[in-house]
C-alpha cells in the first residue's frame, strides 16, 4: 500500500507513550498505518490505490474541486499534500467502496486547532455518516496531536455544511459575504 503524503517535519512527533488508537509509541507509525471505525464506519488513510475512486467521489460531488487536466492520481496527490491527515470513509458492510472522505488540514500548533472538512456522496447525506466520522476524527486529533480545537471553513450558501457543523456543536465565529468560519472546542 502506497501513501499519497507523509507526516510533515513540523508536525512529526518521535517517543512518546502508547495511544487508545493501537498503543503506537512512534507518532509517524501511527500517522502512517492507522485506520479508524467504530460498529458503522471505518476511516482508511488514502492511499495510491483509493486514488480512482476518490477521484469519482470529487468529479461527482465537486466538479470544480479537480484540475481540468488532472487525473485520479495527480488529483488525489494535490488534494492530500494540502491535508495533515485524509481518510476515506466506508461503511463498515462495504469496505471497499469509498463514500466519502474527511480530513485535518491548518494545524495551528499553537493554538491547537485544526481545520476539518469533508466530502460526502448526496445518497449517504442525513444519515448521521460524517458526524459519526467527525466523532472519530476529531478524538483522533485529541488523542494523537492534543488538539483543543476544530474549526471549519465553508461558503454561506453551504447552507448544509452550516447545519451539519452546528448540530456538531460548532458555533460560527466569523462570517463575511465569501466564507463562514465556525469553531468547536474539543474535550
Amino acid at each position: 500500500m502506497e501513501l499519497l503524503f507523509t507526516l510533515g517535519k513540523k508536525n512529526a512527533r518521535s517517543g512518546g507513550s502508547p495511544d487508545p488508537y493501537g498503543g503506537i509509541d512512534r507518532f509517524a507509525d501511527l500517522y502512517e498505518t492507522h485506520t479508524l471505525s467504530d460498529h458503522r464506519l471505518i476511516l482508511k488513510v488514502l492511499t495510491q490505490g483509493d486514488a480512482g475512486q476518490f477521484y469519482a467521489l470529487y468529479r461527482y460531488a465537486r466538479q470544480d474541486a479537480v484540475g481540468q487536466h488532472e487525473d485520479a492520481g495527480q488529483f488525489a496527490q494535490r488534494i492530500a499534500a494540502k491535508c495533515e491527515m485524509i481518510w476515506t470513509i466506508r461503511l463498515a458492510q462495504q469496505p471497499e467502496t469509498i463514500i466519502g472522505d474527511c480530513a485535518l488540514h491548518d494545524w495551528n500548533a499553537s493554538a491547537r486547532e485544526f481545520a476539518f472538512g469533508g466530502s460526502l456522496l448526496p445518497e449517504y447525506q442525513g444519515q448521521q455518516v460524517m458526524g459519526d466520522a467527525f466523532s472519530l476524527v476529531a478524538a483522533f486529533a485529541c488523542a494523537g496531536y492534543g488538539a483543543r480545537s476544530m474549526i471549519c471553513y465553508t461558503s454561506p450558501v453551504n447552507l448544509r455544511a452550516i447545519r451539519f457543523a452546528e448540530k456538531q456543536g460548532f458555533i460560527r465565529c466569523h462570517s463575511t459575504v465569501d466564507s463562514v468560519v465556525l469553531r468547536m472546542a474539543l474535550a
